[in-house]
């Protein structure tokens, strides 16, 4: 069992190891405390790196009020200041529930290696790679982008084949992860509706 940080992008839930997290902040984008893509932290200038730019959001622009979660992508590494909208929670869970990615580009999966199930809020948690090369994670700020629906990726830009009809079913809850529980269940059930046929 493991502890984890659950923290939010827009619509996206990641989760952080918390073996890489050295201190967790209360932000406020009007501080003026971000000076040229650093901010300071105990008398050091951390990179740092906006969530939902890093995940490729074309709205970028995080609340005034953020988290700001200090973060080493692997024990030698300088620590980052990774800003997201909001923390949730702590997570202890078992690494035997992580699954593999679903259908994402190749650059997507530099980011993150599996996802955890959130049965309750019917939501995929993203987990952040860790260790992760500290400039590889650099370049993602200006590559890696999550689309709104996995379902909108082309056959092109994915490193898996085409998904059976079963395959289908067991993925839509990643479709889904951005729409609210109360929507999501009315949805999926009609997804399972449409192969039916009267008579």
């Amino acid at each position: 069992m493991s502890h984890y940080l659950q923290v939010c992008a827009g619509p996206y839930r990641i989760l952080l190891d918390t073996d890489g997290i050295h201190e967790i902040l209360d932000l406020d984008g009007d501080d003026g405390a971000e000076s040229a893509g650093r901010r300071d932290w105990r008398g050091q200038a951390l990179t740092a790196v906006n969530g939902r730019t890093l995940l490729g959001m074309k709205d970028d622009v995080l609340p005034r009020e953020r988290a700001g979660v200090v973060y080493s992508s692997n024990a030698d590494a300088t620590p980052l200041m990774l800003e997201f909208d909001y923390v949730v929670r702590l997570h202890h869970l078992n690494e035997l529930g992580l699954r593999p990615l679903p259908l994402v580009p190749k650059r997507v999966m530099r980011l993150f290696d599996g996802v955890f199930l959130d049965s309750e809020a019917e939501v995929q948690l993203y987990h952040l790679r860790r260790p992760l090369d500290a400039e590889m994670f650099m370049e993602q700020m200006d590559e890696v982008s999550l689309p709104a629906s996995f379902a909108e990726l082309g056959q092109d830009e994915v490193d898996e084949p085409a998904p059976s009809e079963v395959e289908r079913e067991q993925s839509a809850p990643a479709a889904l992860q951005s729409v609210e529980p109360s929507v999501a269940e009315p949805i999926a059930k009609k997804r399972r509706s449409h192969g039916k046929r009267k008579g």
